[in-house]
């Protein structure tokens, strides 16, 4: 659990620093031509909006997990439940397990978060300066193996 949260404060300075990065070199008012009127929102509002979006997602995410061991057992869909609620100690191992699992994915929530502002460097600019598909696969395939992980924080420990 500590690499996992170390993993999450440095991912929530990632995004930080890639929302501080934006600020600096997006062009003042960000236009948004797609729509059917223009749209135009200045780059501190991103900013700001941004740094409340991230806190408040996160803080929703520890709110979240200081009352997932209180769930009923009915509300926890998990393998080999039968053991895992035999006993206080494996009930607790297991909300310890399933804490981890939903902080890894805060992890990947806060990487989206800086991937999201790679991208909006990338389309204020006139010509290619980023190539991001291989960061957005690459963020893809991390969701895929932490959708996977769930398999190995809630099976059945050897004895």
């Amino acid at each position: 659990m500590k690499v996992i949260n170390i993993f999450w404060f440095l991912s929530i300075l990632i995004a930080v620093g890639a929302s501080v990065v934006a600020n600096i070199f997006l062009p003042s008012p960000i236009g948004i031509s797609s729509m059917p009127a223009d749209f135009f929102i200045s780059k501190n509002a991103i900013f700001y909006g941004s740094i409340v979006f991230l806190i408040g997602v996160n803080l929703l995410f520890q709110f979240w997990f200081s009352i997932f061991h209180q769930l009923p057992k009915g509300f926890v869909l998990v393998l080999n439940k039968s053991y895992w609620w035999k006993n206080e100690d494996t009930r607790k191992q297991l909300f310890h397990n399933l804490k981890a699992w939903l902080r890894s994915f805060s992890v990947l929530f806060n990487l989206f978060i800086a991937y999201s502002f790679g991208a909006l460097y990338n389309l204020s600019q006139n010509d290619d300066r980023l190539d991001l598909r291989f960061l957005l696969i690459f963020l893809g395939a991390l969701f895929a193996i932490w959708v996977l992980s769930f398999f190995v924080f809630t099976k059945k420990p050897k004895m």
